[in-house]
C-alpha cells in the first residue's frame, strides 16, 4: 500500500459515520475498524520517519483519537468490565502508535536537551 492509502484508511476510521470512532460513540464496538486504524497508523511510521512535515488532514484525524476512545471507557465498562478493559486497551494502543508515528525520527531534536 502507498502512504495515501493508509491516510485514507485513517480518515475513514476516524472521520466518517461508518468508521471506528463514530461507531464507538454510537455504542458499537467495531474491532475490525479499530484494527484497520491501528495497522494504518503503524504502517505510516516508515513513510514519515525521515520527514519533518506531516499531512494536515492526517494530523487532524489523529489529534483527538486517544481522548475520544478514553471518553468511552466508562460507558463500555458499565455494560461489561471486559468491554471497558478492551476499550481502555484500544486507547492505549492507539496512543502509543500515534506517539511512535509523530516522534520516530525526531530524536536529533531533543537528544541534547
Amino acid at each position: 500500500m502507498c502512504k495515501q492509502e493508509y491516510i485514507s484508511i485513517i480518515y475513514k476510521q476516524t472521520m466518517t459515520p461508518q468508521g471506528f470512532l463514530s461507531k464507538l460513540r454510537e455504542n458499537s464496538l467495531d474491532e475490525s475498524g479499530y484494527k484497520q486504524l491501528l495497522d494504518a497508523i503503524k504502517s505510516l511510521i516508515p513513510f514519515y520517519i525521515k520527514e519533518n512535515k506531516m499531512d494536515k488532514l492526517l494530523v487532524a484525524c489523529l489529534y483527538e483519537v486517544p481522548w475520544e476512545v478514553e471518553n468511552c471507557i466508562n460507558h463500555y465498562s458499565q455494560q461489561d468490565k471486559k468491554l471497558g478493559d478492551m476499550v481502555s486497551n484500544m486507547s492505549e494502543n492507539l496512543r502509543s502508535a500515534i506517539n511512535d508515528l509523530l516522534w520516530s525520527g525526531l530524536e536529533k531534536y531533543y537528544e541534547d536537551i
